[in-house]
């Protein structure tokens, strides 16, 4: 069972906006002056854009629990973005925030009872830290780890002891971030992203349910669930407003905006009664939060009000003094009975407030998110069950598969929500004219883990996303296995009769050792199209010998079974005719372990963990790419995320689709 922190979109961090590839005449510049022939390019340089980087995990935890760690890229790169929002007031924002890079994404998942493991993941390159976020029985902590070379280690600095919270603090803000607050230490972790940024939220604990509603029109209502941080489409409101609260005695929502008080069926979004709050002297902002004696509370930017019900009317009583350190937009009760209050700044603040007196105290003056709303998920063992329904040793909190006892979480490459590209030029072993256009493929691959750490089934999803060349190819890939490992292979599509494939889905004609399997052989009938690999396993095999998607792709061209092209200085299949090696522009070296290279060391593919914009016909790929030059000369050690729309790194008018 998946639990919230997906998407987090990474991070964790203020606003995951996704970086789109529009034209934009800021990156606009002069092509590099020499061609790619001229390039001098260094010996060993194998255009390797991603590094497989081992992390380790040095952790403590709990006596006899158990924790959840779920593993993200982060680049670090930000970049200004200009939005248009409507505040808690009603009014139109327009403001700059920022924009932060794609690559923040979930790569890998573990759970663990001792905190200590390893986990192999494929890195592009220019990312040069992790990010972390460990759940410990529902209270969340989250680190930075920085990759040094090929490792990574991991130490929580926050160790959970018996002063940990009762509660956790859920959280929303209208920059679309969803969090939790621990109210012991303070510490704050965006945990998913909304679909709408929001002013309110409200939790059903009981059933493991938030509900949110968007802050712009239509006024969604969702549902979102906890366990598997899925979003639900109750209805559109149809109103919005910076209050909301869930009743458990009734299993009701309460909506309040301005001066009104609404009670709504969380199942069906439909408002059934509606009544007006008299006697408040500000009713802007704010939020609504009944105690677990019954009390209603309702805060605006006036202050803090207990709320009297008397037959239709409802009548507001100020107990806060003017004093407040800011204007309130979330309230929310711990199970200790504390009142807490925080601001939509920036830098939100954080209080808690006397019931009776109106008395306040800072707990925590600076958060680097704004708090739109807050709402409280008590801790206890009736709130996060041990149910483990599989048997497999991970509770069903923690696993991604709570039904399936072979299969308890995943690893992605390049990532969650992200593809990586594979670019061909099908000429080899002529040069061609390097637009990198002749095929290109987009794919995500998934390694299902099992309780035991160990890899039980492969998955990828592969779209042919251009063909630009007038030969007819095909592509496949080569495992790091023995074929004997792999039990069925499914999802492939052979049209032209080029390959002869096995029972088990494989290629027939090589060795034992080697696990070849083909896509498709024909690109042209299946441009556009996407295909669901499936590579079932006979047994559970270790990471290490499964290695990192994509393993060894390749084409073969012009309908030549034989014509094989694979990335720089990996090896054909027992199938490839090796006497093109060393023909027209070839310099392989097969003695050597070089392989698809020209004399000056240029490649005849390239996999990126992004997706590529491919360049107009006949333009090379440095033409479109303004920053691939310096890139290729450096060895890699500038502009490794050349492939990127950074400003200044694309030439649009000679990219396909500006």
């Amino acid at each position: 069972m998946k639990y919230l922190a997906h998407s987090i979109i990474a991070i964790v961090l203020v606003l995951f906006v996704f970086t789109s590839c529009k034209k934009d005449d800021a990156q606009e510049s002069t092509v590099e002056e020499k061609t790619l022939d001229e390039l001098v390019i260094p010996e060993g340089f194998t255009f390797e854009t991603c590094t497989e980087v081992t992390v380790q995990f040095q952790d403590q935890l709990k006596s006899g629990g158990s924790a959840r760690y779920d593993i993200f890229l982060h680049s670090g790169q930000v970049f200004n973005d200009t939005i248009t929002y409507t505040d808690e007031s009603g009014e139109e924002i327009t403001e700059i925030v920022l924009n932060y890079d794609e690559a923040n994404d979930l790569i890998a998942t573990k759970v663990t009872e001792t905190g200590l493991f390893e986990i192999i993941v494929s890195i592009p390159n220019y990312v040069t830290e992790l990010f972390v976020i460990k759940n410990e029985m529902g209270v969340f902590t989250s680190e930075y780890i920085q990759i040094n070379g090929k490792s990574a280690s991991f130490t929580s600095k926050y160790k959970n002891t018996n002063d940990d919270p009762a509660d956790i603090l859920y959280g929303v803000n209208g920059g679309g971030d969803l969090f939790t607050i621990n109210p012991v230490t303070g510490e704050s972790v965006i945990v998913d992203q909304l679909i709408m940024g929001s002013y309110t939220c409200a939790v059903d604990y009981i059933n493991n349910k938030l509900y949110t509603i968007g802050k712009n029109s239509p006024y969604p209502l969702y549902e979102y669930d906890i366990e598997t941080k899925v979003f639900t489409l109750v209805k559109n409101l149809g109103m919005g407003g910076p209050r909301l609260e869930y009743n458990h005695n009734d299993g009701l929502l309460y909506f309040s905006t301005a001066n009104k008080f609404y009670s709504i069926d969380p199942n069906t979004g439909n408002v059934l009664t509606q009544k007006s709050i008299e006697d408040l002297d500000n009713t802007q902002g704010g939020d609504i939060k009944i105690d677990d004696d019954g009390k209603w509370y309702i805060a605006t930017f006036g202050g803090l009000y207990w709320l009297e019900f008397k037959n239709d009317r409802i009548i507001a009583h100020k107990i806060s003094a003017d004093n407040l350190p800011f204007t309130p937009t979330s309230m929310t009760i711990d199970s200790n009975g504390e009142l807490w209050l925080a601001d939509n700044g920036g830098q939100a603040r954080l209080i808690v407030m006397d019931k009776v007196t109106g008395g306040w105290e800072y707990r925590f003056p600076k958060f680097n998110h704004a708090i739109n709303d807050l709402s409280t998920f008590p801790l206890d063992i009736n709130t996060i069950p041990q149910t483990d329904t599989d048997a497999d040793g991970i509770i069903d909190y923690y696993d991604e598969y709570p039904n399936d006892s072979q299969k308890a979480y995943n690893t992605y490459t390049p990532s969650l929500y992200g593809v990586g590209s594979l670019i061909f030029e099908d000429k080899w072993p002529l040069k061609g004219d390097y637009d990198f256009n002749d095929l290109v493929i987009y794919y995500n691959f998934i390694a299902v883990m099992n309780s035991q750490d160990k890899v039980v089934e492969l998955r990828g999803e592969f779209k042919v996303e251009h063909v630009g060349a007038s030969f007819s190819n095909g592509f496949g890939l080569e495992l790091p296995f023995n074929q004997g490992f792999v039990a069925s292979v499914s999802g492939y599509n052979i049209t032209a009769g080029l390959v002869n494939i096995n029972q088990k889905g494989l290629e027939e004609g090589h060795a034992a050792d080697k696990a070849v399997i083909i896509l498709f052989d024909d690109a042209n009938a299946n441009k556009y199209q996407t295909l669901n690999l499936v590579v079932e396993l006979t047994e559970p095999l270790e990471p290490s010998l499964v290695g990192v998607a994509p393993f060894n792709p390749f084409v073969f061209a012009d309908s030549d079974r034989g014509r094989e092209i694979h990335l720089i200085n990996l090896p054909p299949t027992d199938l490839a005719d090796n006497s093109f090696f060393q023909t027209q522009d070839d310099a392989s070296n097969p003695d050597q372990g070089q392989y698809y290279r020209t004399v000056n060391r240029l490649p005849w593919a390239i996999n990126m963990m992004h997706g590529f914009i491919v360049p107009i016909e006949g333009k090379a790929v440095n033409m479109g790419y303004n920053k691939f030059n310096e890139w290729a000369e450096s060895g890699g050690a500038v502009y490794s995320d050349w492939y990127k729309n950074n400003p200044g790194y694309r030439n649009p008018v000679n990219l396909k689709g500006y």
